[in-house]
């Protein structure tokens, strides 16, 4: 397949981080056992 004129080393590099991302369904949600910070945590936590 022909690749585009402008094909960059930066746009290479999106296209594989797009490729991997789809392909391992990266998860940016973790889960959370609803309970929240502890009160002796609540000073640590900011």
């Amino acid at each position: 397949r022909d690749l585009p004129e402008q094909f960059t080393f930066q746009t290479f590099c999106d296209w594989i981080r797009h490729e991997l991302e789809e392909e391992l369904a990266r998860r940016w949600e973790i889960e959370m056992n609803g309970v929240g910070v502890p009160d002796a945590y609540a000073s640590a936590a900011g």
